[in-house]
């Protein structure tokens, strides 16, 4: 087994993704050695479970899920093969040191990296860093991850993950599915706070993220193609109350819509704890003080509700609330009876990152912010002049 090469990984892992890890490591050996392939080793087989819970659907070597692990870039990784390729023709600087730049153009792009061809032979190596200068973006640190010279000129492929975060611009999409939106406000009349609201909308990138790819796994499960609409910020309001609106793909919403619903009261029973705690006169130094610890006893029981919601039971619910609307978010007639079964990819996400990112946001530090998710004909709202 210690004979197994990249390739005899890689072709394991195709067997395993094609029984979805229902599957023995003896039984993946067997169809290996029958393909001619080397078998592979049980910690090869372990690395598998992983990365078939992360989402991945094609293979990375153990090292480099254990790079993406430690910079939290798991979602990132396991999803590049949905961020397609796309023509274009954008000129823009390489530079390897950010010092000496040279000519280049940007002939295909994703929201993950770009396939760029020199004007003149640029010698460099697979694996190293460098930096790329376009209008409209500030420089970009990308890794060479492929390279291929000609006489005059040479074509390289770099990944730039943290274009997708910081130097990406927002370009809008041509809807072509039904579309909804998830709206947090706050419950007070009071002004929405920039860092509070920041920390919120980390959270909901989260959520929409792990819906998005359940839906993405349970496409490939069932054998069909959807093109879903990425979500558009589409107001942050600061007056009073302050509250913020996100359009998102229909398929999106209603499945964040079911979890909400189902984690919602947890949140209620936050808020209704802490108004009891503000309701106590605070007559004293030693009231105040008890009040104090009784408001930070509900803050670190509320980090404790991301366990909670992990009960068998809830998960269960949730699992066939799911189900229940999958015909519609996917648009096919009938739903497989082993969907979202315990042990499979889709369920890993629910219950690994849809549930815990719902739960953190409705249970956040932050008991005054109220989230609902609203289907795109009820998305109706005043723009006034404190909207940004």
């Amino acid at each position: 087994m210690a004979n197994a090469l990249f390739v005899d990984a890689l072709k394991g892992y195709e067997i395993y993704l094609s029984r979805r890890g229902k599957i023995t490591l003896e039984n993946v050996n067997e169809l290996l050695i029958e393909k001619g392939r080397n078998p592979i080793a049980l910690r090869t087989y372990g690395h598998y479970r992983k990365l078939l819970q992360n989402g991945f659907r094609s293979y990375i070597p153990i090292n480099k899920f254990d790079v993406f692990q430690s910079l939290g870039r798991i979602q990132v990784a396991a999803d590049r093969r949905r961020y397609e390729r796309h023509p274009a023709d954008i000129p823009v600087q390489i530079s390897r040191d950010g010092k000496k730049w040279q000519s280049a153009q940007i002939i295909n792009k994703s929201i993950v990296g770009f396939g760029i061809l020199t004007d003149k032979r640029f010698p460099t190596s697979t694996g190293v860093s460098g930096w790329i200068s376009m209008d409209g973006c500030y420089d970009i640190p990308v890794v060479i991850v492929w390279r291929q010279h000609y006489k005059t000129s040479t074509r390289l492929g770099v990944r730039a993950m943290e274009y997708i975060a910081r130097y990406r611009i927002i370009e809008i999409d041509r809807v072509t599915r039904p579309l909804g939106a998830i709206r947090i406000s706050r419950i007070a009349s009071e002004e929405l706070e920039w860092e509070n609201i920041f920390g919120v909308l980390v959270r909901v990138d989260e959520l929409i993220k792990s819906t998005t790819d359940l839906i993405y796994i349970l496409e490939d499960f069932y054998d069909i193609e959807i093109d879903l609409t990425r979500p558009q910020l589409e107001y942050i309001r600061f007056g009073s109350p302050g509250d913020t609106s996100i359009k998102i793909d229909l398929g999106i919403a209603d499945i964040i819509r079911v979890v909400l619903d189902k984690i919602q009261f947890l949140g209620l029973q936050k808020r209704k704890l802490r108004a009891e705690v503000e309701a106590q006169e605070l007559s004293n130094d030693a009231v105040r003080l008890a009040n104090k610890n009784t408001e930070i006893e509900i803050l670190r029981n509320a980090v404790k509700l991301s366990k909670e919601v992990g009960e068998k039971q809830l998960n269960e619910e949730l699992a066939n609330g799911i189900k229940e609307i999958i015909p519609d978010v996917l648009g096919v007639s009938k739903v497989k009876p082993e969907t979202l079964s315990l042990g499979s990819p889709e369920r890993a996400i629910l219950d690994e990152r849809l549930i815990p990112a719902t739960t953190d946001l409705v249970a956040g530090d932050d008991s005054d912010y109220m989230v609902e998710v609203v289907d795109g004909e009820d998305d109706v709202h005043e723009k006034g002049d404190e909207e940004t």
